[in-house]
C-alpha cells in the first residue's frame, strides 16, 4: 500500500461483469465447438465421427494440475459426489469441512449418507487447522480443504493432521482453478480433488467440473461412479469392482470449449493478480483495517487474486462501507460474489443457510468465530478484465470510504 490518489471523477457506470474465463470467449472455443457439431459426435465416448475432445482435454488437465489422472464430469458437484464415493465415504461416516463453502459440500457428504462436520475458518476464510483438530473423532473419515475465493488452505497443517490422524483429504478447488501452494497447483495435493467449470469460474463451459488423482484406484472407482457403474464394456476401460454410480459424463462440447479455455488459464491467473496488486499499491495504509492478503502472503504462494477481502471493525462499519463503494459504482452487475455474506444469512456460502437442508453434530452457537470473521468482511471482486482505470476507480474508492468512516 505504497501510492496516493489524487481526486477523481465518480464512477459513471457499474465495473465489468465478473466473468474471468467467458470473456476470453473468441473464434478458438467457436471453432472447436464446431468441430464436434461437425462431427456429430457430441457423447463422451462414441459417435460417427468421434474425435474424443473429453480425453483430450483430462490429458491436457492432468498435466497442467500435476497428477496421473483427470476425469471430466457435467458439473463441480458431480465431481465432488464422484471423489466422495471414490474415498468409499459412506454411512456413518464423519467428513470435516468448513463453515465457509457452496451448499454442494455438505449436500454431497449427506448424498453419501456421511455426517458433515463444521469447523470454523480463519481469516484466510479457510479452514482453521486447530479447529479442525478438536472435530476429528474415531467416525472422521476425511477432511474437505475448501480453497475459497481463489485462496488455498493451509495444506501444509492440514496434511500434516490428516497424515497423524490417518484420515483422508480431499480438496474442493473448485474457486482456485489453478492455484498453488508450496509450488504444486491445488487440487493435487491431497488423495484427490476436484473443479468447477460454471460460468463464473476462471475457466469454463457453462457447467462442468474435474477430479484430478494420482491413484489408479480412486482414478478407476471415480470413473466407474461417473458412468452409472458400468464403464467395463468394449469401447470403455475395463475396470475391477466398479460401483454402482451415476450419469455425471462431461460431454463432447464442454470438453471442445475447456481445452481452449485451460490455454488461457495462465495468462488469465497473471492478468488478475496483476490488477490486484494495481489496486493493492494505491491503497493508504490504516491500523484499522486487515487485509486478507497480508494474512494469507505469511503461508501461501499462489492465490488467484479474484477477491480483495478487507475485515472492518465491527460488521455496522463492513456494511456501511460496502453501501459507500455501491454509491461510487464499485459493484459489478453480473457475476459478482456477495459484497457480505453474512448480512442477510441467506447465502449459500455461509453455513447457516445449510442447516435446512442437512444435519450437523454440533449446534450454530459452536461457530461464533466463522460468524464474526464473515461478518466483517467486505469482497471486492477483481477481474482480469479490468482496466488500469477501474482499478484506479477501484482504490480511489476503498481510500475515499475508509476517510469517509473516519477509518485510519
Amino acid at each position: 500500500m505504497r501510492t496516493s490518489i489524487k481526486n477523481r471523477h465518480p464512477r459513471k457506470k457499474p465495473l465489468t461483469s465478473m466473468y474471468p474465463g467467458a470473456l476470453t470467449f473468441d473464434s478458438q472455443e467457436i471453432k472447436s465447438v464446431f468441430q464436434v457439431m461437425k462431427s456429430k459426435s457430441l457423447f463422451r465416448y462414441y459417435g460417427p465421427n468421434f474425435l474424443g475432445k473429453t480425453k483430450y482435454f483430462e490429458k491436457k488437465f492432468s498435466k497442467f494440475m500435476g497428477t496421473r489422472f483427470a476425469l471430466g464430469t457435467s458439473s463441480g458437484t458431480a465431481a465432488m459426489l464422484c471423489a466422495l464415493k471414490a474415498l468409499g465415504i459412506n454411512h456413518g461416516d464423519e467428513v470435516i469441512l468448513p463453515t465457509f463453502a457452496w451448499a454442494s459440500c455438505p449436500n454431497a457428504i449427506s448424498l453419501c449418507g456421511a455426517v458433515p462436520v463444521l469447523a470454523n475458518i480463519d481469516k484466510s476464510l479457510t479452514l482453521d487447522p486447530d479447529d479442525v483438530e478438536k472435530r476429528i473423532t474415531k467416525k472422521t473419515k476425511a477432511i474437505m480443504a475448501v480453497h475459497m475465493r481463489g485462496a488455498p488452505c493451509d495444506m501444509k497443517r492440514l496434511l500434516e493432521l490428516a497424515d497423524k490422524k490417518d484420515i483422508r483429504i480431499i480438496e474442493d478447488a473448485a474457486q482456485c482453478v489453478g492455484g498453488i501452494f508450496d509450488g504444486k497447483r491445488v487440487g493435487s495435493l491431497g488423495e484427490v480433488g476436484f473443479y468447477s467449470f460454471q460460468q463464473n469460474k476462471m475457466i469454463t463451459c457453462g457447467e462442468g467440473g474435474a477430479l484430478v488423482t494420482n491413484s489408479l484406484d480412486l482414478y478407476n472407482k471415480a470413473l466407474s461412479f461417473h458412468d452409472a457403474g458400468i464403464p467395463y464394456e468394449s469401447n470403455r476401460p475395463r475396470i475391477p469392482n466398479p460401483l454402482l454410480g451415476l450419469n455425471f459424463a462431461m460431454t463432447e462440447i464442454s470438453s471442445a470449449i475447456l481445452a481452449v479455455q485451460l490455454s488461457k488459464l495462465d495468462k488469465i491467473i497473471r492478468r488478475t493478480r496483476r490488477n490486484k496488486l494495481s489496486v493493492l499499491n494505491m491503497l493508504n495504509n490504516t491500523s484499522q483495517i486487515e487485509f486478507r492478503d497480508d494474512y494469507l502472503q505469511k503461508r501461501i504462494d499462489g492465490e488467484l487474486g479474484i477477491s480483495l477481502v478487507l475485515f472492518m471493525p465491527t460488521p455496522s462499519l463492513a456494511i456501511k462501507f460496502r453501501n459507500l463503494l455501491f454509491k461510487k459504482n464499485i459493484r459489478r452487475l453480473s457475476g459478482s460474489f456477495s459484497s457480505i455474506l453474512y448480512e442477510n444469512n441467506r447465502d449459500g456460502h455461509i453455513f447457516e443457510s445449510w442447516f435446512k437442508f442437512c444435519r450437523f453434530k454440533f449446534g450454530k452457537n459452536q461457530y461464533s468465530v466463522s460468524s464474526e470473521i464473515l461478518r466483517r468482511a467486505v469482497h471486492i471482486d477483481i477481474s482480469p478484465h479490468d482496466s488500469e482505470e477501474d482499478s484506479t476507480d477501484i482504490a480511489y474508492a476503498i481510500n475515499e470510504s475508509i476517510n469517509t468512516l473516519g477509518l485510519r
